[in-house]
């Protein structure tokens, strides 16, 4: 978003958080008294917890964004300026699919799901429909662990979850920054090549594990460079007094072993995709 900004003289400043609320709330304050002129609410943040900042900001003349938060089925926050959305539930949907495909029907599924983001709801609902559609059969269990506490709670609850049941093969964390997490109590109890994992947004050092034949078997990506100009592209609407885009979102990309290699060696998020956001959005913003 720096990047393809700085070009048309806008400058975007990422304010650096571990997912705290308080660190939100920090953060909108700066925004106030540096006087921004937009705020983008980016990447799974809740607006409604931060509806009083939301609201002190439109205020003071700054609006606010809600970037990569919502599927398009939910209804975002009355008070924002306009919404990019994530397609959540497809991702739900996909990551249950490649699960009962891997399994061949026979899955003994573990769900690892955060708690409270505005994202998982839907997230979840699609992957509760695909099996209870394609597989009821299949055993899915769900453990639930907030953001902060990924990377102190997540390798003993899996472990505890393999050691319990050890007719477990698959686990799906819904966001692979999980995977760092789950992949060290596969492979400490042994159970490289019995459990695979599958899940979403093909961060390059999760596609390069699956690359190197790890237990990552299935990850979905988001085609960062148009998920980029998609928030940029409404950002720019609300700050010229346009009408927001009522659809604005990427397109998905699933990786497999098969195809891991099209996201480069070493991966990139900016590869895999081709370059069809990169020409239309220029074209759209004639530059």
């Amino acid at each position: 978003m720096a990047t393809v900004a700085k070009q048309f003289g806008v400058t975007v400043t990422q304010y650096a958080n571990q997912g705290e609320p308080s660190q939100w709330v920090a953060g909108m304050d700066q925004a106030l008294s540096t006087h921004q002129n937009l705020v983008d609410l980016t990447c799974g943040l809740n607006p409604a917890t931060l509806e009083p900042q939301i609201t002190q900001l439109k205020s003071a003349g700054i609006d606010v964004v809600s970037a990569h938060a919502y599927d398009p089925s939910q209804s975002p926050l009355p008070g924002l300026s306009g919404v990019v959305y994530a397609q959540y539930h497809l991702v739900g949907e996909l990551e249950a699919d490649w699960a009962i495909l891997q399994t061949s029907g026979h899955g003994n599924v573990l769900v690892v799901s955060d708690e409270g983001d505005v994202s998982t709801p839907p997230l979840l609902a699609g992957i509760r429909s695909q099996f209870k559609q394609y597989c009821p059969s299949c055993a899915v269990s769900y453990v639930y662990i907030p953001i902060p506490d990924w990377a102190t709670k997540i390798e003993p609850a899996v472990a505890a979850k393999i050691s319990s049941d050890p007719k477990l093969n698959f686990i799906i964390p819904i966001g692979d920054g999980m995977v760092q997490y789950v992949a060290p109590a596969i492979i400490s109890a042994g159970a490289t090549g019995r459990i695979h994992v599958g899940s979403f947004n093909a961060t390059p050092s999760v596609v390069e594990m699956m690359q190197s034949g790890s237990t990552v078997t299935f990850d979905v990506g988001e085609d960062f460079p148009w998920l980029s100009r998609a928030i940029l592209d409404q950002d720019f609407r609300v700050l010229l007094h346009t009408t927001p885009s009522v659809s604005e979102y990427a397109p998905v990309r699933v990786f497999t072993k098969q195809n891991a290699s099209d996201a480069g060696t070493p991966p990139s998020f900016e590869t895999g995709y081709g370059n069809a956001a990169n020409i239309n959005f220029a074209l759209l913003w004639k530059k």
